[in-house]
């Protein structure tokens, strides 16, 4: 039987990412949505066939909903979920889920006295690239994971039109706030748990940029293993992580969809110093050539790489989501509360400082 379901927030991940995949999930049945502003939830409601509420708690209850999504603004996720957490309704909570370890470990509370199911929006784990890149960095293939580089870069001059939701300027971190995440929980998918994380490096006050921080880089450390993240909002390099092992070092780029295998250990050194030009070029080729492998990935020899193209993107990170919501075990989650609160705490002190920078 499907259960009974409902979306709390109807901006643009709300209605685009959660709302838009649970309405053609057949095990969810999806019945209505919330928004304070009784303009937009009517709305959204009517383009949906679906009733209309401003206050989460009443449409939990008098829908009885099984499950809900909260895709608010990431500010208001801690008063939403620790007020809906009494009804036992599952939660679906969007990235980032709280601002500090505290407030995550006041809803994780909340849920579990409730009996609630609680997970985060991770949905870049989904990925076929990184599901790919995953399973061979845990059976050994790269060796030990000794670094994880990662770098994002997005062009967002003033009136470029990746500029995001009016919120996003109103938080902490401003797009740090909202995208740190990605980098942080992508990072732990190799190296593990976090165990300390800080700004190492951070650049302000670039002219036509609508934000006061332009690009930061953070040092997280797991173990032996370290992490280095780097966000830049006045670049257009793609999005891509370099995975370091003792017997062999992956480039994943996110961006074109391919990875790269370098069988030489620390090979990411020579990739950055030396052949990064060649990388880029195949790169830019093979997912040129990735457009016939509409359904598949598939697996190249171009030189002295090995080239991975994912053509398999369309699978959905929040329908995979979803459908853990769907059957309602935590324990078919993949994000878990420990995950939540590793990303968390390392979540707060990246973005503490990055806030103090300014």
């Amino acid at each position: 039987m499907a259960r009974r379901y409902g979306v709390i927030g109807c901006g643009g991940a709300g209605v685009n990412r959660h709302l838009s995949n649970a309405v053609s999930h057949p095990k969810l049945s999806v019945r209505a949505v919330c928004d304070l502003d009784e303009t937009v939830a009517r709305d959204t409601a009517t383009e949906f066939g679906l009733a209309a509420y401003t206050d989460a708690r009443e449409m939990i209850e008098s829908e009885k909903l099984d499950a809900v999504s909260v895709a608010t603004p990431p500010g208001t996720h801690h008063g939403v979920v620790t007020d809906i957490a009494p009804t036992g309704v599952d939660i679906l909570v969007e990235k980032p889920f709280a601002r500090t370890l505290a407030n995550a470990e006041e809803m994780l509370a909340a849920c579990e006295q409730s009996g609630s199911a609680i997970t985060e929006i991770n949905n870049q784990l989904f990925r076929p690239l990184v599901r790919w890149v995953t399973e061979r960095v845990q059976n050994g293939y790269v060796g030990d994971v000794n670094a994880v580089i990662s770098y994002v870069g997005v062009n967002e001059a003033a009136g470029a039109d990746t500029v995001k939701a009016d919120w996003i300027t109103q938080i902490d971190g401003e797009r740090f706030g909202e995208d740190m995440e990605h980098r942080i929980y992508l990072t732990r998918n190799f190296i593990g748990n976090i165990t300390d994380a800080s700004l190492v490096d951070s650049v302000t006050e670039i002219e036509g940029l609508p934000y006061d921080t332009a690009e930061a880089t953070a040092l997280v450390r797991a173990g032996d293993a370290s992490g280095y993240l780097t966000m830049s909002f006045r670049s257009s390099c793609p999005n891509v992580f370099l995975i370091i092992g003792s017997r062999r070092t992956l480039l994943m780029d996110m961006s074109s969809r391919i990875a790269i295998t370098l069988d030489k250990p620390d090979g990411g050194s020579e990739l950055l110093q030396g052949n990064i030009e060649k990388v880029m070029e195949i790169l830019s080729q093979s997912a040129k050539r990735a457009g016939i492998h509409a359904r598949t990935v598939a697996l190249r020899k171009l030189a002295d790489f090995g080239v991975t193209l994912d053509g398999a993107y369309a699978t959905s990170g929040h329908y995979q989501q979803l459908s853990e919501l769907a059957r309602g075990d935590p324990d078919q989650m993949t994000v878990t509360p420990d995950d939540i609160r590793n990303n968390a705490m390392a979540y707060e002190r990246i973005i503490d400082e990055i806030t103090a920078e300014k």
